[in-house]
């Protein structure tokens, strides 16, 4: 059973909750969950059956490879329950170009400012799903810390790397979720 941890709450849990109950909309296996922001029984529960409709270790605790299996379930099942609503896949190679438009940027840009929390030097953007010159500042300032090429568009190295930082700043702020590395040890 896993203990549940008051200290692990917050938009990251909310996150991972809201992707969970989008997925349980079309797989019976996966329970729903009510988005409370708190990493207790019934999200670890949940976690558990994502890990196990992966193949993966059934730890209730979202690792990065949880988190990898959880994000394309969640996108696959946004595509299929919304097929005209959103598109949030990028393709290898393919790049989100200044002012553009796509749903991907809200996620991005709801990344950004969960990132303002903890770093105050992060450009200040709006989620307005453009690609935007906030957010190409944005985009940026993640590329020039990842030794990325800095031209502010959206790319798949890009978007991991963010992804990587917004699991970061959950994990050393104990707002987020308990991750571990690939090796199951513990990296609190």
């Amino acid at each position: 059973m896993y203990e549940e941890r008051r200290d692990l709450v917050g938009k990251p849990v909310e996150s991972l909750q809201t992707m969970i109950r989008e997925i349980a909309y079309i797989d019976n296996d996966i329970a729903p969950l009510i988005t409370d922001g708190i990493y207790g029984n019934q999200t670890a529960t949940s976690v558990k059956q994502i890990q196990r409709s992966g193949g993966l270790q059934q730890t209730g605790v979202a690792d990065l490879q949880t988190w990898e299996h959880l994000t394309a379930r969640y996108l696959n099942a946004v595509n299929r329950l919304y097929p005209e609503s959103l598109t949030t896949r990028l393709l290898p190679g393919e790049k989100v170009e200044y002012e553009e438009a796509r749903d991907i940027m809200f996620i991005v840009q709801g990344m950004f400012l969960a990132l303002e929390i903890d770093f105050s030097d992060t450009p200040k953007v709006q989620a307005t799903g453009v690609n935007d010159s906030a957010t190409q500042d944005a985009l940026r300032w993640m590329q020039d810390r990842s030794d990325l090429e800095a031209d502010g568009k959206l790319d798949i190295p890009t978007w991991n790397a963010l992804v990587r930082a917004y699991m970061l700043s959950a994990k050393a702020t104990n707002r987020g979720l308990p991750l571990t590395k690939n090796d199951g040890t513990d990296t609190r």
